[in-house]
């Protein structure tokens, strides 16, 4: 299943469970004008106020999903968000920790405002360093395919290279060959010019020559 394949199977399931939790929390608002019991009514109530909140959680949870099923370096931005959504839930159980209180007699709301900001600093660093470190430990190195690949690309070149180099002492050699046969020929014309040349002087000679004795027999 690809990253196509998994968005779409994240916004289905994300859409099917607020389909469920609206439907349970209508029985639950239903079921109020039945059963009369505080403890009930108090969480009925209390999800009837905090919908919204759980909405956001939900909407950057699934945010934050979709960036963690991303490849590196694009998942960077998930620790962020969910850093962020981790401040949203610390503020749902405090508000749930609130209605607990309430029910067996524990003031939570008297715990000091600076406490709970210290609490909440806490767990957005906890939750964005420790993202970090996730991603950075699991941070993808050369997978063995992929480097045999290479490796098999680098062979590739290099017997291309060789290849290539061959071609080129083949072409080199040939050129050579190539002037040589042109010298040559440039040659032999010469040489036979020059060789008639010396043939028609042996000839003007032997023919002097023959005059020569001619005369001196006339004489």
């Amino acid at each position: 299943m690809g990253f196509i394949g998994f968005i779409f199977k994240k916004t289905f399931l994300t859409i099917l469970g607020l389909v469920i939790f609206f439907a349970l929390l209508g029985i639950l608002n239903l079921l109020k004008f039945i059963i009369k019991n505080e403890i009930f009514l108090g969480v009925v109530n209390f999800l009837n106020a905090n919908i919204v909140l759980i909405l956001i959680i939900i909407v950057i949870f699934f945010i934050a999903d979709i960036f963690w099923a991303m490849m590196f370096p694009f998942k960077l931005p998930a620790p962020i968000i969910s850093a962020v959504a981790s401040i949203f839930v610390v503020t749902f159980l405090y508000r749930l920790f609130i209605l607990i209180g309430g029910f067996i007699g524990l003031n939570v709301e008297n715990i000091p405002y600076v406490l709970v900001l210290i609490f909440y600093h806490l767990v957005f660093w906890i939750t964005l360093l420790s993202g970090y470190a996730y991603i950075f430990s699991k941070r993808p190195k050369k997978p063995k395919k992929v480097e045999k690949r290479l490796k098999r690309i680098e062979k590739k070149l290099d017997e291309m290279k060789v290849e290539k180099e061959q071609k080129v002492k083949k072409q080199e050699k040939k050129e050579k060959e190539i002037k040589k046969e042109k010298e040559k020929r440039k040659e032999k014309p010469v040489k036979k010019i020059e060789e008639k040349k010396k043939a028609e002087k042996k000839k003007s000679k032997d023919k002097i020559s023959k005059v020569k004795k001619l005369k001196s027999k006339k004489k």
